[in-house]
């Protein structure tokens, strides 16, 4: 990640010296203000996104555009900003109906804001892109919202996770797998089932490692 914010940076450099080449800084200022939510250096992500927009925005670049409201979005949303996530995901799911991360993600929002008739919607046409696009990945993904959404039953969420976290481990997703198995880890805390907690906070451990190993714990 440290690589492509020196690699962004010195490419802006170069094309602010000329004239011209404002959506080229544009894009960098994206890949820039992505790696900043990844490194959660959330102040200067929203910095660049923004400076990304407006660029864009002088030269219509429309389709680039929904590319760096997509990354807003997903800044917001990973800081359980929910209103101002919906704002911009809510554009790129308007304009791009099949732009299923933007479904995904709008929809989850929509859902810790407890507005689970919006996110139903939401997931359901997500699930019908990806089936036709044949995205298994984000299929476990609109799975387990989806179930998550509808207050399933503990043991159906678990099947739901425990075959999403299959798939993720062996396509080496360890974020994922991390991820998931904490929302089992406290939804069994919650029923004082201790033995599940252990188990799934351990899978979490185990991914952990897994993500330092490759250098990339988020």
């Amino acid at each position: 990640m440290l690589i492509s914010i020196e690699y962004a940076n010195k490419a802006k450099e170069i094309f602010e010296r000329h004239a011209g080449y404002e959506v080229k800084v544009a894009s960098c200022e994206n890949t820039l203000g992505t790696a900043c939510i990844f490194l959660k250096q959330f102040e200067k992500a929203e910095e660049h996104l923004n400076r990304s927009i407006d660029l864009l925005q002088k030269h219509n670049e429309e389709k680039l555009i929904l590319v760096v409201r997509h990354n807003l979005g997903l800044l917001y949303a990973t800081q359980n900003l929910s209103t101002l996530a919906i704002r911009h995901l809510s554009e790129v799911t308007e304009k791009n109906p099949a732009h299923f991360k933007a479904l995904f993600l709008q929809a989850r929002e929509h859902y810790k804001l407890r507005e689970t008739n919006i996110a139903k919607e939401l997931i359901e046409k997500g699930l019908a892109v990806c089936m036709e696009l044949g995205n298994e990945e984000y299929v476990y993904h609109f799975n387990i919202l989806r179930s998550l959404n509808e207050d399933e039953a503990i043991k159906l969420l678990e099947e739901e996770v425990k075959k999403s976290i299959s798939y993720f481990k062996k396509q080496g997703l360890w974020d994922f797998v991390e991820e998931y198995a904490e929302v089992l880890a406290v939804r069994f805390r919650k029923l004082n089932e201790h033995e599940k907690v252990s188990d799934y906070f351990d899978v979490c451990y185990k991914a952990k490692q897994k993500l330092l190993s490759k250098g990339a714990l988020k």
